[in-house]
């Protein structure tokens, strides 16, 4: 399903799309395998996974990605540092993030011995790139439309409609409001409308 976004076409992604996009990705590159399910399974921002300086040479302010050091696997959690905003739930202060055990373990397999630094260094285009590449030969018509913001998303889209909670879909994309949160969240297509009217009727 694709609608409009400002200026902009998108796509909404499907469980199967996403599915075979990381098949490909998996059998293609363990980094690039993660840093997507880092994404789409834990709702980050792709500079949140591998960092990025500011824009602005007059500020020291940087978002240093995933940390090694950062990570609590007893806890299954990483610690990291959010997007420059002066809201609550994106601003520069650490905020605990959970991740799912079928994500922590490869995680720590493909971390080897490595305790502490970034955990992936690879550029943002690079991996914009390689999920292009993923999503076309993973079948998608509209595969220029995949690009790395469309996996969080997609993991938004997952959360308002496994837990039907509003505030829990607010918390774990870490906005401020359930208006933003909203924006993110994919309108159900017209095959899943009429399957909820059809359980509705008498």
């Amino acid at each position: 399903m694709t609608r409009q976004w400002g200026k902009r076409e998108e796509i909404d992604l499907s469980d199967n799309q996403i599915t075979a996009i990381l098949q490909i990705a998996e059998a293609s590159s363990k980094r690039d395998y993660l840093v997507i399910r880092f994404m789409c399974d834990c709702g980050l921002r792709l500079n949140e996974v591998l960092g990025r300086l500011n824009d602005d040479p007059r500020k020291k302010q940087t978002i240093p990605g995933i940390q090694v050091e950062n990570v609590r696997w007893d806890k299954k959690t990483i610690w990291l540092r959010g997007k420059s905003s002066r809201n609550p739930y994106s601003g520069r202060q650490e905020q605990e993030v959970p991740i799912p055990q079928s994500l922590l373990l490869p995680f720590k397999d493909y971390l080897g011995n490595r305790d502490k630094g970034r955990a992936f260094d690879v550029s943002d285009r690079s991996i914009e790139d390689h999920l292009w590449k993923y999503a076309r030969e993973a079948g998608l018509v509209d595969w220029r439309k995949v690009h790395p913001h469309r996996l969080r998303h997609y993991f938004i889209t997952r959360v308002a409609r496994l837990t039907k909670d509003p505030v829990a879909a607010r918390d774990l994309a870490r906005h401020r409001s359930l208006a933003v949160t909203n924006r993110y969240i994919a309108e159900y297509d017209i095959e899943q409308k009429s399957s909820i009217v059809e359980r509705l009727s008498h």
